[in-house]
């Protein structure tokens, strides 16, 4: 997935925005403090992620090799990035011009967060509830909310003066994502599309293979962590940890490689099942990279890597968001020709 390997015909002044994130985010991979420091590198990064094209426009590979290297780096920058990229993507495609702002994808809808949209007399759409799982609820600018309309569920644009934060992050890992409840009171919002369009369009897939991108790219700077502290002449049991490293994030970057490929080719098709395969294969490998490397170094990352600390307090936490067996029974149900999952 090397930005060097774009095939001839690719301009390489349109891949310049790309090429510069990357760059940067390389330059960035210390951990951050809090959320306010995670929202202030984003919008450092901003001038060229906004340049970025959404998945199935030829250039995926690139897209995804920027989520690849925000994961390396502090996840909680990474997720945050993730849904900034997320949103301008569902925007284009809905042919809605983006704000200029950070923004946020909100669109966990569990039994006990329910966000509601009502049609007010004059035409405007106003929503109320409480949304869970919300990164970067205090710090980002506006964000895209799923919620149910009478005419089904729905999609907005909510500007970040609709909503208050409410409740702190519990979890140790992921603690500057910012990842807290939404509470809208009569919040109101743009419209984004007709109804279900947000489950139903193509890039619904897209963006859950962005996700797994950044958990690949985790699992990528824990190997490059572990190298770092083993050399030829090391332990035999060791080298052979590193060894398997190396063969789960292979396979799961050449899996990514040929999902960009297959998107790219056909960008209007049902992508599902890639989606579920290689969130699976890549979920499954960053926690196997993250056990491999304690036994192949054990507490030697916890001298002097402060980024691999957070990281190895983060990648659980942001790997809950790959719902296990509930995501390999739909991808199963997928490939046995029981529907979309």
């Amino acid at each position: 997935m090397s930005l060097t390997d774009a095939p001839p015909t690719t301009d390489l002044a349109a891949r310049v925005p790309a090429e510069a994130l990357v760059d940067a985010l390389r330059r960035l991979r210390s951990p951050v403090a809090d959320a306010a420091a995670a929202i202030d590198r984003v919008r450092r990064l901003r001038p060229h992620a906004d340049g970025l094209p959404r998945p199935g426009v030829g250039r995926t590979d690139e897209r995804w090799a920027v989520l690849v290297e925000a994961g390396a780096g502090d996840l909680s920058v990474a997720r945050l990035l993730e849904g900034h990229l997320d949103a301008r993507a569902i925007l284009d495609e809905a042919d809605v011009e983006a704000p200029d702002a950070v923004l946020g994808v909100w669109a966990a809808d569990p039994p006990h967060g329910r966000v509601e949209a009502r049609r007010s007399p004059d035409g405007t759409w106003r929503l109320r509830g409480a949304k869970r799982f919300c990164s970067g609820a205090s710090v980002v600018d506006a964000a895209l909310v799923t919620a149910h309309a009478p005419d089904g569920y729905r999609l907005f644009l909510v500007d970040a003066g609709g909503w208050r934060a409410d409740g702190s992050w519990v979890p140790a890992g992921m603690a500057a994502s910012d990842t807290v409840d939404a509470v809208l009171e009569d919040a109101p919002a743009e419209p984004v599309g007709p109804p279900r369009w947000y489950l139903d369009r193509p890039g619904f897939a897209h963006g859950g293979v962005g996700v797994a991108a950044v958990w690949h790219g985790a699992a990528g700077g824990t190997r490059d962590a572990v190298r770092e502290r083993l050399d030829a002449d090391d332990d035999p049991v060791r080298l052979a940890a590193l060894g398997a490293i190396e063969v789960e994030v292979g396979v799961v970057g050449a899996l990514l490689a040929a999902t960009a490929r297959d998107i790219d080719a056909d960008p209007g098709a049902d992508h599902r099942e890639l989606a579920h395969r290689i969130r699976a294969a890549a979920a499954r490998a960053a926690d196997r990279v993250l056990d491999l490397a304690r036994d192949s170094v054990g507490a030697g990352l916890a001298l002097g890597d402060p980024l691999h600390v957070r990281r190895a307090a983060d990648l659980p936490v942001y790997l809950v968001q790959h719902h296990g067996t509930r995501d390999l029974a739909a991808l199963g149900r997928i490939v046995s020709g029981g529907g979309r999952g």
